[in-house]
């Protein structure tokens, strides 16, 4: 229960003139419900590459199967921490192949998928390629990490070759070559 220390100061100008007598000069008790007060607390803050090693289970086909470690590819737990910083809006990797750019955009999905409201989109060159990262490793690390397997449906309809329906937010998939795969849909995460 939430008691203000000191009568509420409010310009009442907006209530009708009964109400507005009332209003002035009293105290004001507000009692929030449980889900109003679960919705109110923030969550604390859990860098993004210790989350990864708390919640990211890699699938069984894999490079290294299991839960992720940081100490695999610690570039990748830096890039990841720096992304998720409040004054960094764009990054750019000049990587070598197979250097675990797609790793660190996949976490940086569970991650926000756990942490933050808003659909993705993650853009590929081509739809081959799209369509082979949804297919065989996006929804793979859903499956076989528990906490990103809690946002799964269950229903097979949700989960498709451009799509990924989940509880409470919808991962695109689009090509470079298609602006239609990434037109008209309202979207705060980009990869």
């Amino acid at each position: 229960m939430f008691q203000l220390p000191s009568p509420l100061p409010i310009d009442a100008a907006w209530l009708p003139p009964l109400m507005r007598e009332q209003a002035i000069g009293r105290r004001y008790r507000v009692k929030f419900s449980a889900a109003e007060r679960r919705s109110m607390v923030k969550k604390a803050y859990v860098a993004p590459s210790k989350w990864c090693e708390r919640h990211i289970e890699l699938p069984a086909d894999a490079p290294i199967p299991g839960r992720w470690r940081n100490i695999n590819m610690p570039h990748v737990a830096g890039v990841l921490d720096a992304s998720f910083h409040p004054s960094v809006r764009e990054i750019v990797c000049c990587w070598p192949p197979q250097a675990g750019k797609t790793a660190l955009a996949l976490n940086a999905i569970g991650y926000c998928t756990d942490r933050f409201p808003g659909n993705f989109l993650c853009i590929y060159p081509d739809i081959k390629t799209s369509k082979e990262t949804i297919s065989d490793r996006l929804i793979p690390l859903f499956k076989a990490s528990p906490r990103l397997r809690s946002y799964l449906t269950g229903y097979e309809d949700d989960v498709s070759a451009s799509r990924i329906k989940l509880i409470h937010r919808q991962i695109y998939v689009g090509w470079a070559s298609s602006i239609a795969s990434m037109a008209a849909k309202p979207l705060p995460y980009v990869i």
